[in-house]
């Protein structure tokens, strides 16, 4: 395969150079030095004439030429490309022609005022590219202690969350690994009152340092995509709490843990949707000291097809949810399957997020009151259910949202899907009356199935 280093003769460029080659000799590949020829008129007052041009174009394929001839000596194959146009449009063009495994890009870290007048070609090559783009600073440190040399695996550090471009970027690393040992951590940073809020928690104890049920939540989540990486190599998955920039702290945990290359996807957004939502992938860039490969979403592998192990079955006790019962058991596999059975006791509505509550919140269930409807909720497993080996666990939660409620408990418990019944009402009904089912069906992130029950 091909991997295509952009180079505009600079001391920036090295750097790339550099990184490209070493992973060059690793992965057998070779390469191929590229330089986008784009004559500035600003430096002629007088114009471009097409000696000024010629000449310039003469001394750009000169240096090209020598920077090639100095990776040659290095041992491996070379291929050189001058081309007109654009930098970053020029290498993305080049990728696709030559089906480059990655581009290589060097940047200039400038400040954010110069960014914003003269653009980066790293960043606009990583929203235009189809394939990966490597983008190495020119301070990128030299690897003292020898992955080039085979002395130790190569380090990754790979941001991780459950989105598409994520899936990307592990998929790039699973076939990374399958060629290359490499030592690989998994980092997870998330906003602390965002996951309190996300997961239904009650109580400060996460604001400040890691909370053990977001953690849990969290790894849940994450263990999916990350499992069976192949070839060899350490495997860590880190979760960490973290107030500030993710791309920030991602860029300094992974300096912090030696890596000698982070990996993170991108969704690549453009323009009004990278000002509305943010986008982590440049404030990495911005702020990382080491190369940082940036992985495109749409090379995110398919996700295997779902089955369903736990059911989170909703219940008010009531003759109308306990018709849901049956289905949630036949939604899951015998010998292998789990049902959590959960009610929710509904208090006082509040605008107030539930992690500003104490343990015991006004309006809540007595002591005894909640043993009573734990013990009505275990008598709702059916017989048949434990001779199949279906385990069912009950759950009782106050909340002042029953359907939202309801999600965020899907969300601890990390079930597949989520089960409960429902009148069959108008919608004057359900406007008047509202509908638990309707905010579920709002709220939850994953499949829900609702037992329609007429009325009689």
């Amino acid at each position: 395969m091909k991997i295509v280093i952009g180079t505009d003769f600079s001391a920036h460029a090295v750097p790339a150079g550099e990184v490209a080659l070493a992973l060059a000799r690793k992965l057998g590949d070779s390469l191929v030095l590229a330089h986008a020829f784009e004559p500035f008129r600003g430096q002629y007052p007088e114009g471009l004439t097409p000696e000024i041009v010629s000449a310039m174009r003469k001394r750009a394929q000169a240096e090209l030429g020598a920077g090639a001839a100095e990776l040659r000596a290095q041992g491996v194959a070379v291929d050189e490309r001058l081309a007109d146009g654009p930098a970053p449009d020029t290498l993305v063009t080049l990728g696709r022609e030559v089906d480059a495994r990655l581009l290589v890009v060097g940047t200039h870290g400038r400040s954010a005022a110069s960014r914003l007048l003269f653009g980066s070609v790293a960043e606009r090559s990583v929203l235009l590219s189809d394939r990966p783009v490597l983008v190495v600073r020119a301070r990128a440190e030299n690897d003292e202690d020898g992955w080039t040399s085979g002395r130790r695996n190569l380090r990754l550090v790979v941001g991780v969350d459950v989105s598409s471009a994520s899936r990307a970027a592990i998929a790039w690393v699973r076939g990374l690994r399958a060629t290359l040992p490499c030592d690989v951590t998994f980092l997870h940073a998330y906003n602390p009152a965002d996951e309190l809020a996300r997961l239904g928690l009650v109580g400060t104890g996460g604001l400040v340092g890691t909370h053990p049920t977001v953690t849990e939540a969290i790894e849940r989540e994450l263990a999916p995509l990350i499992d069976d990486l192949p070839g060899e190599g350490r495997t860590t998955l880190r979760v960490d709490p973290s107030w500030g920039s993710t791309g920030e702290r991602l860029a300094s945990d992974a300096r912090r843990l030696g890596a000698d290359l982070l990996v993170i996807g991108t969704h690549q957004r453009h323009a009004l949707r990278r000002l509305m939502l943010g986008s982590t992938v440049h404030q990495t860039i911005r702020a990382a000291e080491l190369p940082v490969l940036c992985v495109p979403s749409l090379l995110a592998e398919e996700e295997p097809l779902p089955e369903v192990r736990s059911v989170l079955l909703a219940t008010d006790l009531s003759d109308l949810s306990k018709r849901a019962i049956p289905h949630a058991y036949g939604l899951v596999r015998p010998s292998h399957g789990m049902v959590h059975i959960c009610y929710v006791h509904e208090r006082f509505a509040t605008t107030v997020p539930v992690y500003s509550y104490g343990p015991d919140p006004k309006s809540g269930l007595s002591a005894d009151r909640e043993r009573e409807i734990r013990s009505a909720l275990e008598a709702m497993a059916p017989r048949e259910a434990q001779a199949a080996g279906i385990t069912t666990n009950v759950s009782v939660v106050q909340a002042s949202h029953v359907g939202e409620a309801l999600c965020q408990m899907a969300l601890r418990l990390g079930v597949d899907a989520i089960c409960l019944a429902s009148h069959s009402r108008s919608p004057v009904g359900k406007a008047l009356i509202g509908s638990v089912a309707q905010e579920v069906l709002a709220h939850a992130d994953r499949p829900v199935f609702i037992i329609r029950v007429r009325p009689e």
